[in-house]
């Protein structure tokens, strides 16, 4: 059986051959380590707050106040989160040209907020709101509450692109999801559909049996290690 040092080893090759067709993937797992609980873990959202209710245009048409009530529990969540080793990493591999874009669950910005400048957002931005009449993007006022802040994959991420990045990814680095939920499930078989390589890296076995390499452990101390081993083996070029 492979260590973890091995398979940290085998998912950097991939990485540096790839040459920067590299995609990651994130979802609330990467989070956690800045202090934001899983959604459906133990203090999380959706322990508190149905989504199918609380985050349904259809309930937000008729009782606007319930999704307002969750959005300002999740502002006080994210409101003091800062990026941790693993959002770092991921910026670090992409200034160093080896890491393409990142597609993101999350709605916390702690990607942006650790320098990523390429992040495509499935489900918004807490730090942001839509006018659902003109579509003008403002910041998120909770004392302000005639906006609704996406919750669901809006056009405008699809024409972004992120379909196709995923489409032309070399790797697919996996991070922090179950990967039960669409679009998130069917990521992996995007990837190797076109002979892409899928690298997960959880906490628990999620995504083991799908992944080509799997990285078990917190992404705050995996991802740096992997960023190191990828600058290793490309100075050794």
């Amino acid at each position: 059986m492979e260590t973890l040092e091995e398979k940290v080893s085998a998912a950097a090759k991939l990485i540096v051959e790839a040459e920067g067709q590299v995609v990651a993937f994130t979802g609330a797992g990467i989070s956690v380590e800045s202090g934001i609980p899983d959604f459906r873990s133990a203090g999380g959202l959706w322990t508190k707050y149905d989504p199918e209710l609380y985050c349904s245009m259809d309930v937000f048409e008729e009782q606007p106040e319930l999704f307002w009530t969750m959005a300002a529990d999740m502002a006080t969540m994210v409101r003091d989160a800062k990026p941790n080793p693993a959002h770092r990493a991921l910026h670090e591999l992409e200034k160093q040209s080896l890491l393409g874009a990142v597609v993101t669950q999350n709605v916390d910005n702690l990607h942006q907020e650790a320098g990523s400048a390429l992040v495509y957002e499935l489900h918004g931005n807490a730090s942001t709101s839509s006018c659902r009449a003109c579509k003008e993007r403002l910041f998120t006022d909770l004392s302000h509450r005639s906006v609704a802040v996406p919750c669901s994959l809006g056009s405008d991420v699809a024409a972004a692109g992120f379909s196709e990045a995923v489409q032309n990814a070399k790797v697919l680095i996996i991070i922090g999801t179950s990967l039960e939920v669409h679009p998130a499930a069917g990521l992996p078989m995007i990837c190797k559909a076109r002979g892409g390589h899928v690298i997960v890296c959880n906490l628990d076995t999620s995504g083991e049996s799908i992944a080509d390499i799997f990285l078990q452990g917190t992404a705050g101390t995996i991802l740096p290690r992997l960023v190191a081993e990828c600058a290793q083996q490309r100075a050794a070029l």
